[in-house]
């Protein structure tokens, strides 16, 4: 099906309390103008004169962005950015619809013309609607190793994957001349090998950049879809509302790299500041202090004394051990066992080049946490050597923030300190407010102290930091689930998916918070749709045998059982995930048998959920329940 972009159009469109003009590409909410980016209202504009059909995905890249794009990101963001600019219609449902695996449509609450009123009516401004630019993918430069090596960076320092509504924010948050967008540095090396060095480089200097509080700084990820795009320096810092955005590249050869820089004033397209650099690898993290000293003096921000001590607090760095750094978090990023090993290898090589090396040490912690949070090693085994490397990370550095956050996160998961672990985050975020990753575990912290007023306003402000962050918005969704705002959290689980529908985490939320509201199908659906995605790990399938038997479907509950079962001979199950079968299926005895097991364990996921997860709530009044709780120190 074609959709015409160009024929004859009436000149408003009305949704509910919204209306878009067309020959003037505005949207008003409620008579208030709302900013749309001009791609994004282009797919409002395809929507709309599809007239409720729904329009296919491959339709709408095609027609916008000249259908070359590596994925979809661009498109669930666009969408995700109309949501937010209209208001909700009076049954609460977005006026955009999902049609999922195919694409999308407006909604039946919305007052499109119809096709014969469009033709008879008394405006035609198709002469004025410039057509879709048909431009070539501004990504074919860049490889998924750029994506995969900025995540391994940038998800261990407080920036995420996924770009959401950065392009939407500005107005509000720029009105001090004080922002800026750092675009991906480009590889000139000639390496595509090197991509991950480069994108390393562009996520330390961002991070860089960060420390000076009187700067607000755009994510790489928000300036990724910019990069080599035919886009003017006023274009980019319209969309991503900046007043300066800082390109350059980077050309690595054996031991020195090679780093130029360029600072644009956006809105008038000038150049206010350009620089070359040559340093041998050990100097580079010296260096991005030096050039944030420098951009910060020409876009007149001001330094506090404790943004100077923030950027000096940089040690020469042994090269062979910062690029062995480099490939710990790259491989950290992967999340799976191999690369979890991997990373954990790398972290050891950089630290015995270089023992003063805190950051690796910090790192080596965060990959033994994960090992066991995942599943891959059983907690008494890993949590003693996180415990460890965090502590030396902070031996080496006590100003260093993700130290503090690692430290305070084991002694959250894994040592049941509660205040010990609340004076860590409080200290991580004094050392670094901007540290997104710390407000983002502090969450969990307050949740599981049962304050989730406290713990869904920490969740924000990481989200404040980082709204592109898909595991902060599924984390919204968990914090409104444990505050048993079931339908919020539905809410909240279902945008983060508009944004990233391969996110199984997002699935098996969303199924967690639908079965409570005892919509037993869909529920089941989604924790499929999880394991599809990630497989059978034991937190998907306990969470589909728990479905199951509430639905009173006791005979497919057992069957996931007994893949659980067999799957413990292979892998550590945490004792928890097998408590939650039994209690669905009304065997407490072994239920609790399960959960003082893990007690002894110090099995990580008791902490996460043991007393706010709703699945308990049979067992809850229980006085071996209680002393459970009390023996972990847990309100109830």
């Amino acid at each position: 099906m074609e959709f015409p972009y160009n024929g004859s159009v009436a000149e408003r469109i009305t949704f509910g309390n919204a209306e878009i003009h067309l020959a003037s590409r505005e949207v008003f909410v409620r008579g208030d103008k709302a900013k749309l980016p001009w791609r994004t209202f282009d797919v409002l504009r395809l929507l709309a004169q599809a007239h409720g059909e729904v329009v296919p995905k491959e339709e709408i890249l095609r027609q916008v962005w000249g259908g070359e794009f590596v994925n979809d990101s661009n498109l669930t963001q666009a969408i995700a950015q109309i949501r937010k600019a209209l208001d909700p219609p009076p049954d609460g449902k977005s006026y955009v619809e999902t049609v999922p695996r195919i694409g999308y449509r407006l909604s039946a609450s919305t007052k499109v013309p119809a096709p014969e009123a469009i033709r008879h009516s008394h405006v035609v401004i198709a002469s004025h609607i410039p057509p879709v630019a048909r431009r070539a993918s501004a990504f074919r430069r860049f490889r998924m190793a750029v994506l995969i090596a900025l995540a391994a960076i940038l998800l261990n320092s407080g920036f995420a994957l996924y770009w959401t509504r950065v392009q939407d924010r500005p107005a509000e948050v720029s009105t001090m001349g004080h922002s800026i967008a750092v675009l991906p540095l480009e590889n000139l090396s000639g390496d595509p090998e090197q991509e991950y060095f480069s994108a390393g480089i562009t996520a330390s200097l961002t991070l860089n950049l960060a420390k000076i509080r009187a700067l607000r700084v755009v994510s790489p990820y928000s300036a990724l879809p910019y990069t080599n795009a035919r886009k003017t320096p006023a274009e980019i810092g319209r969309e991503l509302g900046v007043d300066y955005v800082l390109r350059g590249t980077v050309e690595r050869h054996g031991d020195h790299a090679r780093l130029t820089a360029q600072l644009i004033a956006a809105a008038a397209g000038r150049q206010v500041w350009a620089e070359s650099y040559e340093r041998d690898l050990q100097a580079i993290p010296a260096l991005q202090g030096e050039m944030s000293h420098v951009i910060a003096r020409e876009v007149r921000v001001q330094v506090t004394s404790e943004d100077r001590v923030r950027l000096s607090r940089v040690r020469p760095v042994n090269r062979n051990a910062y690029e062995a750094y480099l490939k710990g978090r790259y491989y950290q990023a992967k999340r799976t066992d191999d690369g979890l090993k991997k990373s954990i290898t790398y972290f050891q090589e950089a630290v015995s080049r270089d023992p003063g090396y805190g950051q690796a040490y910090a790192g080596l912690a965060d990959s033994h946490t994960y090992m066991a949070n995942h599943g891959f090693l059983p907690p008494r085994d890993a949590a003693p050597q996180a415990r460890v490397m965090a502590a030396k990370a902070l031996e080496i550095d006590d100003t260093l923030a993700e130290g503090h956050t690692s430290l305070a996160y084991i002694r959250m998961v894994y040592d049941w300190d509660w205040p010990g672990a609340e004076r860590e985050f409080r200290r991580s975020i004094e050392l670094d407010p901007g540290y997104a990753k710390a407000h983002s575990l502090f969450a969990c912290y307050f949740a599981l102290q049962r304050r989730f007023d406290e713990a869904i306003g920490e969740v924000r402000r990481a989200l404040e930091l980082d709204p592109l962050s898909i595991y902060d918005n599924t984390n919204l969704g968990w914090h409104l689930h444990a505050a048993r705002r079931y339908g919020a959290a539905i809410d909240q689980f279902r945008k983060t998916l508009d944004m990233d529908p391969g996110s199984a985490q997002t699935h098996y939320g969303l199924g967690r918070a639908l079965e409570q509201q005892e919509s037993y199908a869909e529920a089941i659906a989604e924790f499929q749709k999880a394991i599809s995605l990630a497989g059978g790990t034991p937190t998907n399938l306990a969470g589909l045998a728990h479905a199951y038997a509430r639905s009173g479907n006791a005979r497919d509950a057992r069957k996931v059982v007994e893949l659980l079962q067999a799957l413990s001979h292979r892998r550590y199950v945490p004792s928890y995930e097998m408590a939650i079968v039994c209690t669905a299926l009304g065997n407490r005895t072994e239920a609790f048998a399960w959960l003082e097991k893990g007690y002894r364990e110090r099995d990580g996921y008791l902490w996460l959920w043991l007393n706010v997860d709703p699945r308990f709530d049979s067992l809850r009044a229980t006085p071996r329940f209680i002393a459970l709780l009390d023996n972990m120190r847990l309100p109830h």
